[in-house]
């Protein structure tokens, strides 16, 4: 083979590589855009969201019923305030709790939802009161190993106040 050639074709191979790698990369780190869903919105506070963004999925009982519209700070309890839209024909009782849960290695995660028994339903504009916020594993690593054989207490943000 002409070493001209075989140049040529080990480079069309190593950028061919190069492209594919870096559609991987991408596709890893790929954050959905929120689409328009037609839905209600609710709300929830909570002391960690990492790992959620806007297009993060809600799910009931694994199965998606919503999204994460967007995140602020609540600027009198420094909590995040996470807004929500709940797919139309998906009615939840008032006292229905959330909690966010990591999707896998990568730190995505999602906000799953536990529909509760009160017979009032969320309305557009509701607060679920009842939450959970991220749970930082390398955090409670470090305190399973340094408490010993403490008990491990995983805070709720259950509030009633708001």
């Amino acid at each position: 083979m002409n070493p001209a050639r075989r140049e040529l074709s080990e480079i069309l191979v190593g950028g061919a590589v190069i492209v594919t790698a870096a559609l991987f990369i991408l596709g890893a780190f790929h954050d959905p855009s929120v689409t328009d869903v037609d839905g209600y919105g609710v709300s929830m506070r909570v002391r960690d969201a990492s790992g959620l963004a806007a297009g993060s999925e809600v799910r009931l009982a694994g199965i998606r019923v919503g999204q994460v519209v967007s995140q602020t700070i609540d600027p009198k309890t420094f909590r995040a305030l996470v807004a929500l839209r709940i797919d139309d024909g998906i009615e939840l009782p008032l006292d229905t709790s959330a909690r966010i849960l990591p999707e896998g290695l990568v730190g995505r995660s999602y906000v799953e939802l536990e529909p509760g028994g009160e017979e009032d339903l969320l309305v557009d504009g509701d607060a679920i009161t009842y939450t959970q916020g991220a749970i930082n594993a390398v955090d409670l690593l470090g305190r399973i190993i340094l408490s010993g054989e403490q008990e491990i207490e995983i805070e709720t943000d259950a509030q009633s106040d708001w």
